[in-house]
């Protein structure tokens, strides 16, 4: 029976991560997201092509947030974004991966907070456990494996801090177009 359910599970994923694909409109693959319980703030640009791995654990996205195309929203430990965040294109946030060194395998990951203003550039890997700080930014093809204070901006492999953003962000993103394609 449970390999049932978990089988039926997988298919329930599989088919919203395909509507969240030929969904026409932002509202709507918000309208999917919410109708799971995810907690959804106001004006958010949510792009075709989103991953999510998970159904029923956390996924909080805040007021005028942009998810771009191609992105990965684990969500199996819970993931936590915040408000006027830009995340670009096929980057990867990731709450859930694998112990290395254990004879079997073991699961371990913990859960990611990304801040208000923070900017996460093209590819760029958050991995389980880290908290970026408000207004940080992430630089492209960098691999986040630790916490970040607010105002950082870090690059690499792995990611060091490279400077300091400007503090005083006083912005609100706006990339809803009116097809919301």
């Amino acid at each position: 029976m449970k390999f049932i359910v978990n089988s039926l599970y997988f298919i329930a994923l599989c088919f919203v991560n395909k509507l969240l694909v030929i969904l026409p409109t932002f509202s709507l693959r918000i309208v999917l997201l919410r109708i799971f319980g995810f907690k959804i703030g106001k004006s958010v640009a949510f792009h075709r092509g989103v991953t999510i791995t998970s159904l029923k654990d956390k996924l909080v996205i805040g007021d005028n947030s942009v998810i771009n195309k191609g992105v990965l929203l684990d969500n199996r430990r819970g993931l936590y974004i915040g408000n006027n965040v830009s995340i670009s294109q096929k980057c990867s946030l990731y709450t859930l991966g694998h112990d290395v060194d254990s004879c079997d395998f073991k699961t371990k990951g913990d859960s990611v907070y990304i801040s208000d203003y923070s900017v996460l550039f093209s590819n760029a890997l958050i991995m389980p456990g880290v908290k970026l700080g408000y207004g940080s930014v992430v630089l492209p093809n960098s691999v986040v494996n630790k916490n970040f204070d607010a105002y950082s901006i870090v690059g690499g492999v792995p990611a060091v801090i490279i400077r300091n953003r400007s503090k005083g962000l006083n912005y609100t993103l706006n990339y809803r177009y009116w097809c919301g394609i």
